[in-house]
């Protein structure tokens, strides 16, 4: 079963991949759980890290993750990052997501997350993502004369729990950690912890390890 699954991530690396220096910039480490990508037009996925789709802390979740890269958008992994069921990865047109630095760390992403990217995402080495977190850059529509998207922007060695969202125009410091079910609407500090909705400050320099 597993050399069924090398030969799929062999064959979708070929077909969906634009750049790469990898031989499997796309591996299926889970037998049996696939991965639905989706390009339109120039969008383009740029590999130079690698792309590991494996069921993580997800019992019970068996849905494939989906990559959608649209017209003239970049989705571009520079480390290790792992993806588990049910993820949604959404860059829209004219979008940029960018995964890491070119180094040997690993970004990793439990299950039911959904990330958005109409305008600019960037997450850095060695984060950890726990299960059903919402990371989206765009509001969508214009509010009261608001810009609708603003970057975000997640440093290094970040620990977002579970069923957390993060919202445009957010930068999120080194070494921070957001609680379960916070509602991050406001920049966070490095190796600050912070929790609620909207989430405040609870602890300042913090340090994890994962």
């Amino acid at each position: 079963m597993r050399i069924f699954s090398y030969i799929y991530g062999w064959i979708l690396s070929k077909v969906y991949v634009d750049a790469s220096k990898k031989a499997f910039p796309i591996l299926l480490e889970t037998p049996g759980l696939g991965v639905k990508i989706v390009k339109r037009g120039n969008g383009k996925i740029i590999i130079n890290g690698q792309l590991v789709i494996e069921k993580r802390g997800a019992l019970g979740a068996i849905g494939r993750p989906i990559i959608e890269v649209y017209q003239d958008a970049e989705l571009i992994i520079n480390n290790k990052v792992i993806i588990g069921p049910n993820t949604h990865i959404i860059v829209g047109r004219g979008g940029r997501l960018v995964f890491g630095e070119k180094d040997e760390s690993e970004t990793s992403f439990s299950y039911g997350c959904k990330i958005v990217a109409n305008n600019h995402v960037q997450v850095g080495s060695d984060c950890l993502f726990s299960w059903d977190i919402l990371m989206m850059d765009s509001s969508m529509h214009s509010f009261n004369g608001e810009t609708a998207g603003l970057p975000i922007i997640i440093g290094k060695h970040v620990w977002v729990t579970a069923k957390s969202i993060i919202l445009k125009g957010v930068e999120i410091g080194e070494g921070s950690v957001i609680a379960t079910g916070a509602v991050v609407t406001k920049s966070v500090p490095p190796r600050t912890l912070v929790g609620g909705n909207p989430a405040k400050v609870l602890r300042t320099d913090i340090t994890w390890q994962g």
